[in-house]
């Protein structure tokens, strides 16, 4: 992975699903402020997710905001 060259997110803006309902669009800014876009399927999506959530291991303390997240989320009634 280190071959390839990536932009730095430096803010996500949000999201949209195609009009197909086949991909979602998600819409970033780097940290000049250019925006750029991920166009992900469901499946391609989904291993984002996870790949992120695996990646938030590498800081403790967002690994622990994220857990509170999701526990909020997933909090019946909420």
């Amino acid at each position: 992975m280190d071959a390839v060259p990536g932009i730095t997110v430096g803010e996500c803006v949000g999201w949209k699903i195609s009009s197909d309902k086949q991909t979602v669009q998600l819409a970033f800014r780097d940290t000049k402020g250019n925006p750029f876009n991920l166009v992900l399927g469901e499946g391609t999506l989904k291993d984002a997710i996870f790949a992120l959530l695996d990646a938030s291991e590498a800081f403790p303390k967002a690994k622990l905001a994220m857990r509170d997240a999701l526990a909020a989320m997933l909090e019946p009634g909420v």
